[in-house]
């Protein structure tokens, strides 16, 4: 284990641009001096001794690409001071040149237009007069092959920085449309929090109102000796109360705006679903409602809930155009199985995957579902249509 860890962190070093430059630079020096003592064999000329000169020139152009990522402008000046005078003096120097195509390799990579055509132009004008100059007489084969060699690694830098930037660019417009998305998705949280609180407080002041009704009558029944009739509304408003109760303590968990204004009015449950399929299909969605086992008394936030589901369900599938639905309630023991599946009259472009990273809707109403100890999942179907399927806990009573 220890030598697999130094084994990872010898590789570590290795792939930083310093570390790179750096070996680089001693595989240019190196083969610099040793061009010294090996003229090329198709260059007919007497070349200039190896001396100390011609080795500290060919170290010093090596040298400059060990800082080509960092001071990539100094780095080209360097070289070119070091291998013009190489060649302008006579010494055998055939691998010199890469120094300085290294070089101004980098500047066009990491350095602006501007600043990258003007090294570039020194670099031909340099390379140019050396040629002039030079003791070897340069053919019009070496002004081009020079020419070539030099805009192709200026154009070859140049098209990396392009690359680097576009790419730069589409990761932050990347990053700022899931930051655009996260907003969004925490705004419609926030919302639909405050819409669920609201809509519970409503349901704690039908339950109030019942209970100050079952109690104002256990009163006069015992007025009137009734005892045991009394008893029993006593019972029914202890289970109301304690059932307001509960529904507050979930009301202030999910509480995010304290503005209660809006329409007051008796929250739907489940046995408002067939209204809202009768109008679902007065508005042309085929919808199909059915129930499966005995049906139990729910929780009024359960029952809200889950009329909710539903209604956002189908008014989602609705707006993708012509659909029909199935809304099929199952009653397992100690629980509700809720079912919404819609399916395009018209078959659509598969789906693949859940809609669960989808913003807004399964998210909204999973933070409702959740609160009931329920379970949410949202998915598609083969022809394009969407599963929307729910269970919840529930609670035992009475047969409807």
């Amino acid at each position: 284990m220890q030598r697999w860890s130094r084994a990872q962190g010898v590789r570590a070093q290795l792939g930083r641009p310093v570390v790179q430059d750096a070996l680089i630079a001693l595989v240019v020096a190196y083969l610099s001096v040793v061009a010294l003592w090996n003229p090329p064999p198709f260059v007919d000329f007497d070349f200039r001794e190896p001396d100390a000169l011609g080795v500290v020139l060919a170290v010093a152009g090596g040298a400059a690409v060990a800082v080509r990522s960092s001071h990539p402008v100094a780095a080209t000046l360097v070289a070119l001071a070091a291998v013009a005078p190489l060649t302008q003096l006579g010494y055998s120097q055939s691998v010199g040149g890469m120094a300085t195509l290294l070089t101004l390799y980098s500047v066009a990579v990491s350095r602006s237009l501007r600043t990258s055509l003007t090294l570039l132009g020194l670099v031909v004008g340099t390379v140019g007069a050396v040629l002039v100059t030079s003791p070897l007489d340069a053919t019009l084969s070496d002004w081009l092959a020079n020419l070539f060699v030099i805009a192709t690694a200026w154009v070859f830098g140049r098209s990396v920085r392009v690359r680097r930037a576009h790419l730069a660019t589409v990761d932050a417009r990347n990053r700022a449309q899931a930051d655009a998305l996260a907003a969004e998705t925490r705004a419609m949280l926030v919302e639909e929090r405050a819409r669920v609180a609201r809509e519970l407080q409503d349901l704690v002041a039908h339950t109030m109102t019942e209970v100050n009704v079952q109690v104002a009558a256990a009163r006069r029944t015992l007025r009137l000796g009734h005892q045991q009739q009394a008893e029993h509304l006593l019972l029914a408003a202890e289970a109301a109360g304690r059932s307001a109760m509960e529904e507050m303590r979930r009301a202030v968990d999910v509480m995010g705006d304290s503005d209660c204004c809006g329409e007051r009015r008796p929250q739907p449950g489940l046995a408002e679903l067939e209204d809202l399929v009768q109008r679902e299909r007065a508005g042309g969605t085929e919808v199909d409602l059915t129930s499966t086992g005995p049906e139990v008394d729910v929780p009024p936030g359960v029952a809200l809930t889950s009329y909710r589901l539903v209604e956002e369900a189908l008014a989602a599938a609705r707006s993708e155009g012509p659909v029909s639905a199935t809304v099929d309630l199952q009653w397992p023991p100690g629980a509700l199985s809720l079912k919404v599946r819609v399916t395009p009259r018209t078959p659509r472009v598969r789906w693949t995957g859940d809609d669960d990273r989808s913003p807004g809707g399964p998210e909204r109403l999973r933070t409702r579902v959740e609160l009931y100890g329920g379970e949410l999942r949202v998915a598609r179907t083969r022809d394009g249509g969407t599963d929307v399927t729910a269970r919840f806990p529930t609670v035992t009573g009475r047969t409807a």
